[in-house]
C-alpha cells in the first residue's frame, strides 16, 4: 500500500508489489471479473457510489470481502487518539459501512 491517508494500492512499491490494478488483472486472467475501485473506505458517500457502480456493471453484488485495514503496532500509551481513531475508523466502522451498504442488494436476491 503506498501510504497517504486514504490511498489504497493504486501502484506498486518495493515493500506492497501489487496494487488494486494488477490483483485485478490477476483475477481477470483467471478467468474471472473484476472492478477495481480507488477509495477511501472512510467515505460514506464514495461507498454508496461504488455500491451503485458494482450493482451496474455486474447487476448483482454477491460477495463483500472487507480487507481494508490500518495498523499500529505500539503500545498504548505511546498511541496518540488521532492514531487510534484512524485505526478504528479504517478496521471497524467502514466494515459496518461497507457491510450496510450492500445488505439491501444480497437481501433482494435472497443471497
Amino acid at each position: 500500500m503506498r501510504h497517504s491517508r486514504g490511498c489504497q494500492s493504486v501502484e506498486s512499491t518495493d515493500k506492497l508489489p501489487h496494487s488494486i490494478y494488477t490483483v485485478a488483472d490477476e483475477v481477470r486472467a483467471l478467468g474471472s471479473q473484476a472492478l477495481p475501485f480507488r477509495i477511501d473506505v472512510r467515505d460514506e458517500k464514495r461507498i454508496d457510489e461504488l455500491v451503485s457502480e458494482t450493482k451496474a456493471h455486474f447487476g448483482r453484488i454477491d460477495v463483500l470481502i472487507n480487507n481494508a485495514g490500518a495498523l499500529w503496532w505500539q503500545p498504548v500509551i505511546e498511541t496518540p487518539p488521532k492514531r487510534f481513531d484512524l485505526v478504528m475508523s479504517v478496521n471497524a466502522r467502514a466494515a459496518f459501512l461497507l457491510s450496510r451498504a450492500v445488505l439491501p442488494a444480497m437481501l433482494e436476491q435472497n443471497w
